[in-house]
Formats: C-alpha cells, structure tokens, sequence
C-alpha cells in the first residue's frame, strides 16, 4: 500500500467492531511500558535504591520478557491464547494491587527484581498474544490493522507519558487497572464471539444445506460478516477510490 490507501485503509479499519473492542487493550499494551520504563524507575528503583540499581532491575526486565516471548509462543500451539491472556491480566492486577499498597524499602532489593521479572512475564503475553489475535482475525487487511495496533499502542505512551508530572503514582495505578480491566473485558466478548462464529462456520461446513439458507438469508438481510474477507477488500479500494 502506498502511504494515502494505507492511511485510509487505517481509517476504515476503526469502522469494525473487533477492532473498536481491541483498542483498550492495545492501548494499555502503551500504557504499561511506558509505567515499567518511566514511572517504575522513578517512583520505586530510583529512590529506594538509587539510580545506580536502574539498570539492573532493568535487565531483569527485558531477560524476562524476552524469554517468555518465546515461551508463550510455543505454548499458545498447545494451550490456545485464552489462558495465556488470563495469565497476563492475572499477573498485572497482582502487580498493580502490590505496587499501590507496597512501601519500597532498600532493605529488600529482591523484591524490586521480583515485581520487574513478573512484569516482564506479563508483557511478554500482551506483546505475543495481542500481536497474534490481530493477525489471525484481520487476516487480509494485516497492513491496516497493525497500522491501528501501533496507532493504539502509541496513544497509551502518550496517554501515559502526558500525565506522569501530574498524578502520583498511585493515581497511575488506578488510572491502569481501569484500562486494564475495561481492555480485558473488550478482549473477551472479541474472543467469545470469534469462536462462536467458528463454530457457526464448521457447523454450516458439515451442512451444505444449512450453510446456503444462512447465506440467502445473510444477503437478504445485508449482513456482512466480521472477520475480514473478500467484501472488506472491496470496500476498501471503494474507500481509496472516492478519497
């Protein structure tokens, strides 16, 4: 694509309901590294431990996070995407609750590694698993979609990165738990209704009698399904077309 059909393309991406539930937890993708790079340095390392022990609590981080992106890769193979997800909402709600109520003390550096590693595993699950559900339900507009994914993921630094001289730390902490939880949920109804209409497809598969009454009654009554297909790219040269 060139850089107006892709801005377009874009544009027409937000037009779709999997996309619009998608956003908060994309967003929050930005929000929460922005929170472990700025705030988490800032707030907890830099002044129990001093700056000197930023880098290493760091490392700890991105080795972590590294290596579990690798690791949730091979297992979303063999376990599916659901409970990788659960595991990573699980672990940020548990994160965020000890970093509201936990006082930092210099005494117990290990605990600093042990909150930045469990971070590292948490956005290892958003960094795969989000990456690979937009890719798997907006197959033949992947351009565009992942156009919106860094759209998103960009709005939560900014998001992130516009109040961190205004609001506490713990202000913070709600302000994500709230874009946590809202994003989760925005996830789930995306994930329920993906496998319902799934099953619909095998369903109908097995039944080509059935599958033709559901498509003369789809046409009749103009519905168009989710999942990107051959209408999507239609209306998208419509779209570039008219611009």
């Amino acid at each position: 694509m060139g850089g107006l059909e892709l801005l377009s393309a874009t544009a027409y991406q937000l037009k779709k309901p999997y996309q619009q539930l998608l956003i908060p937890i994309t967003i929050w993708i930005g929000m929460e590294q922005a929170f472990i790079g700025a705030d988490f340095t800032q707030a907890y390392i830099s002044c129990a431990l001093g700056v000197s022990s930023v880098g290493y609590v760091m490392i700890c981080f991105g080795v972590v996070n590294a290596i579990c992106s690798l690791l949730f890769g091979t297992l979303m193979k063999f376990i599916g995407r659901s409970p990788l997800m659960a595991l990573g909402f699980i672990v940020h709600c548990c994160l965020i609750w000890i970093l509201v109520v936990w006082r930092p003390h210099p005494n117990n550096p290990k605990i600093f590694f042990t909150i930045s590693g469990l971070w590292g595993v948490g956005d290892a699950v958003w960094q795969t698993q989000v990456n690979g559900l937009y890719g798997t339900l907006f197959r033949r507009n992947k351009e565009a979609a992942f156009s919106n994914f860094r759209l998103w993921e960009s709005v939560g630094f900014v998001i992130a990165y516009a109040y961190s001289t205004h609001l506490c730390a713990r202000m913070k902490l709600y302000v994500m738990g709230v874009v946590l939880v809202t994003g989760f949920c925005g996830y789930v109804i995306v994930e329920v209704r993906h496998m319902m209409k799934a099953r619909r497809q095998k369903r109908l598969a097995e039944d080509p009698k059935a599958a033709a009454i559901a498509a003369a009654e789809a046409k009749a009554a103009q519905v168009v399904e989710e999942t990107d297909d051959e209408r999507d790219d239609i209306d998208d040269e419509i779209i570039v077309t008219h611009l």
